[in-house]
């Protein structure tokens, strides 16, 4: 069942964010059905940063639109192009079977040229005043990653893991591999760290985003039951405004009131 639980503005665009608790391919198919978009990290961060820390969407990790990708003999890499988000269907049944999600060398190859980050291997953790500038949350979480460190820095949060498979692990696999990034959630433990894993057929919480479009030539919203073009709100909050200022005479809320009786 798709749950709506927030909305939050950004810039000038009103969002809402809901989510799925069920194995990755069915949850994503529930959400997108109901018009999500499967929420990248960046969004997650806005979210939150929207929400406050003790809102459930600080509380509770989910998994994100971005991938990661591991390849034996070159390294571990996030990426926009999730093969998992391409094939999740088939990336869950994998799980399913409690083996990894195994790509081509090819397919591995175009999920990094739609844009990636490496994870080097002796990097565990990203500091939370270093968002804006460390190649990894810069990429993750674009122009918010330095609001986001700031966020957590005053949660009591002063760095990020990073929880991936470790360099053994990925070299004794004969194909590359990947799995869906998963933002944890805000607390002494998890400290939302940024990982992957074979865990897409568990339950785990899918978030979704779809922005709310006010109909054409009206606000996004109603006064009291009544429409305005966008124009029209304008002009009657500049009324009132310049009103209660004395700017001008209290006989021009006469237009405002026309407007409301019509």
């Amino acid at each position: 069942m798709v749950t709506r639980d927030a909305r939050y503005k950004v810039g000038n665009k009103t969002i809402v964010s809901a989510y799925v608790a069920r194995p990755f391919d069915v949850a994503k198919a529930e959400l997108e059905g109901k018009g999500y978009a499967i929420i990248t990290p960046e969004q997650f961060a806005q979210l939150r940063i929207a929400k406050e820390a003790d809102h459930k969407v600080s509380t509770n990790g989910a998994y994100t639109s971005m991938g990661d990708v591991m390849i034996p003999k070159k390294g571990r890499f996030l990426t926009n192009l999730s093969p998992v988000m391409k094939n999740s269907v088939e990336a869950t049944n994998a799980h399913r079977s409690g083996k990894e999600f195994y790509v081509s060398g090819e397919d591995a190859e175009k999920a990094l040229a739609g844009g990636n980050v490496v994870v080097p291997y002796n990097q565990s953790e990203v500091p939370t005043d270093r968002f804006g500038e460390d190649p990894i949350t810069a990429f993750v979480f674009g122009k918010t990653a330095k609001a986001y460190g700031e966020f957590l820095k005053k949660t009591g949060i002063n760095a990020m893991p990073l929880w991936f498979n470790d360099e053994k692990y990925i070299n004794s696999q004969e194909k590359p591999f990947a799995n869906q990034l998963w933002l944890h959630r805000l607390d002494a433990d998890d400290q939302s760290c940024l990982s992957g894993g074979r865990g897409l057929v568990y339950n785990g919480v899918v978030r979704g985003v779809r922005n709310v479009e006010p109909r054409s030539g009206e606000t996004a919203s109603k006064i009291s039951g009544y429409k305005f073009t966008n124009k029209q709100a304008e002009k009657y909050l500049k009324i009132l405004k310049e009103v209660r200022t004395g700017n001008i005479p209290a006989s021009k809320l006469e237009e405002v009131i026309k407007a409301f009786s019509a």
